[in-house]
């Protein structure tokens, strides 16, 4: 309960950080009762067209981001989290 809670808020903190995105939305699909998916989706700062619940929409519409330049995000918010544990 509230570990998730407490590392879902440093993931998306993790993302603003890095001041590439505005905000993180966080979805929760469940998939029978013995599991669950949380996914993030951070909406690049100045996106304002990415705005509201069609984020994930959106998400599978653009062009992914260059493979290197994802890696370096991923790692920047590693460095987030830790800073923020």
């Amino acid at each position: 309960g509230a570990e998730v809670g407490a590392v879902v808020q440093g993931i998306g903190r993790g993302f603003v950080d890095t001041a590439r995105f505005a905000r993180v939305h966080v979805n929760r699909w469940g998939d029978g009762g013995s599991h669950f998916h949380v996914w993030f989706f951070a909406r690049p700062l100045g996106a304002m067209q990415l705005r509201g619940v069609f984020l994930p929409v959106w998400d599978s519409v653009l062009e992914p981001m260059p493979l290197e330049e994802w890696v370096a995000v991923l790692a920047e918010v590693g460095r987030n989290l830790d800073a923020d544990i």
